[in-house]
């Protein structure tokens, strides 16, 4: 099992290409998606307070907390737009 609670998530490099292989076909796919990639969770609670940040680049990640992160599903699935 890998801990994916940390920042330091580290893929081998097949996991590495059918990610990325999954994520074009999405992307080719002509469907409307949203990826939301997430550097590691932590426990702490949903507040408002709290920030997710949407961003096209590694730089300045952090891990998100589990309920932030499930309000940004949910609302990715709720209003696509």
């Amino acid at each position: 099992l890998k801990d994916l609670t940390s920042t330091n998530v580290h893929r081998t490099p097949e996991e590495t290409y059918f990610k990325y292989q999954g994520e074009e076909i999405i992307k080719q796919s002509g469907l409307s998606y949203t990826i939301i990639r997430v550097s590691g969770f932590n426990e702490s609670p949903s507040t408002d307070s709290s920030a997710v940040r949407l961003q096209k680049t590694n730089e300045n990640i952090s891990p998100v907390s589990r309920a932030d992160l499930s309000q940004v599903i949910a609302s990715a699935l709720l209003e696509p737009n």
